[in-house]
């Protein structure tokens, strides 16, 4: 168990138990999405978003991201508990606000 999901576990206590991590970003990505994020271009994203039947214009490979991430993946992650995910992308993870 990382230090991160450590610090969650004691945040959550006691109203909530947090489960091992098996949301590694990557991993999630690839499992449900079908996409490997650490070779995947522009166009394979893009691919990705259409295949899942996702409407959406061309536009970066955060925006692929963010939606496969939020329609694809995130809605299969242990319903009705909270999900950790760890090592995300630079992009992915910085600050949206």
């Amino acid at each position: 168990m990382s230090e991160l999901e450590a610090l969650a576990g004691r945040m959550l206590a006691p109203h909530r138990q947090l489960q091992p991590a098996n949301a590694y970003y990557s991993a999630a990505m690839l499992r449900y999405a079908g996409v490997d994020v650490h070779a995947a271009g522009d166009a394979d994203l893009y691919e990705s978003v259409l295949r899942h039947g996702i409407d959406c214009p061309r536009r970066s490979t955060r925006c692929h991201l963010d939606l496969l991430m939020g329609f694809v993946v995130g809605p299969r992650l242990r319903v009705g508990a909270p999900v950790l995910h760890l090592r995300l992308p630079v992009s992915q993870a910085r600050s949206r606000g």
